[in-house]
């Protein structure tokens, strides 16, 4: 979606370079028909969804551009709390980071706490730290070792990181932080983390 939206305001980009562009991203330990396969399943979830335009085009190719709600939902994902919260749930992560994360389960008993406050920052902010390192060593050994190869694609590094609206993503952690700080059990728990986190 990111390659996608650099061409919002201008043309929409081809199928064949789409697939060239991911395919450079690709891990080079999967071969060609399984990079392939993982595209397409990827562009039909995002053209069913919603996401991306699909067009047929007069050389009989498909085209494709993001949409608004595309848009909307690429701002969102990196500046909510919330957001980065679920999505850490359901996204396969290496054993250091998934030590890291904290659950608040929807089935608790009444008289439990669900400690979702502090869970979603926790948990948010440890994916959130997660996906700016993984995606800062990519484009590092993308533009590393394919940097010509990119720039016929006309994408820079910029056009790659992530879209975070800061001021959105702190909007979205004070509500959470102002229960924390509010709860001595949930504030130690909080300033335990800060501590072995730092």
């Amino acid at each position: 979606m990111r390659i996608k939206k650099k061409n919002k305001e201008k043309e929409k980009i081809g199928y064949d370079n789409v697939m060239n562009i991911m395919k450079l991203f690709c891990d080079k330990t999967y071969n060609d028909t399984y990079n392939t396969a993982l595209i397409n399943s990827t562009i039909n979830l995002l053209v069913n969804n919603g996401l991306i335009d699909q067009e047929f085009s007069i050389d009989h190719k498909y085209k494709y551009n993001i949409t608004e709600k595309g848009d909307f939902l690429l701002k969102k994902v990196f500046s909510d709390i919330h957001f980065l919260y679920y999505l850490s749930l359901d996204t396969h992560l290496p054993k250091t980071i998934l030590e890291q994360i904290r659950i608040a389960p929807n089935n608790v008993p009444t008289a439990e706490k669900r400690k979702y406050p502090l869970a979603s920052i926790i948990a948010g902010l440890t994916f959130f730290n997660y996906l700016i390192h993984k995606n800062e060593a990519e484009l590092l050994t993308i533009f590393k070792e394919k940097d010509n190869e990119l720039s016929n694609f006309n994408l820079s590094k910029a056009d790659l990181n992530l879209p975070i609206d800061k001021m959105r993503l702190i909007k979205s952690i004070e509500p959470m932080l102002h229960i924390i700080l509010l709860n001595e059990e949930y504030s130690n728990e909080f300033h335990k983390w800060l501590l072995k986190n730092k």
